[in-house]
């Protein structure tokens, strides 16, 4: 049995469910409603009964949206989250899978000339190391 952890719409940036979720500055009205660890949450779950008496997971798919913004500081905080819950379900980063979504492209960069160009690199920020 081949099983998938599957983690969907992270929104990291600004507008993430928790204030781990951001590497922006984030003032105390912005904090309001917002969870401190929500790594930290999802980490508990996953050490859960429910979670770990099925068995190991054999690879982990991130959809999109990844990041809120598509900002470079948004993808660096991407990288650290997913590479903590891979290891929390020792993954292998070979065995981790992506599917960009629409926030995860800086859409004004794709208004620049040469548009030819700049479609080949619409999703170079998740490619990149």
């Amino acid at each position: 049995m081949l099983r998938i952890a599957f983690i969907s719409d992270l929104h990291i940036g600004t507008h993430a469910r928790g204030v781990d979720l951001c590497p922006h500055p984030l003032s105390d009205a912005d904090k309001i409603a917002r969870e401190s660890d929500y790594v930290g949450l999802l980490e508990n779950l996953l050490d859960s009964p429910s979670v770990t008496d099925s068995g190991p997971f054999d690879l982990l798919c991130i959809t999109g949206d990844i990041s809120n913004r598509a900002h470079a500081e948004e993808f660096k905080m991407a990288d650290r989250i997913i590479s903590r819950i891979a290891k929390k379900l020792s993954i292998e980063s070979s065995s981790i899978f992506f599917v960009p979504g629409n926030h995860d492209i800086h859409w004004p960069v794709m208004q620049l000339e040469p548009k030819s160009f700049w479609e080949k690199m619409k999703y170079a920020p998740l490619l990149q190391e």
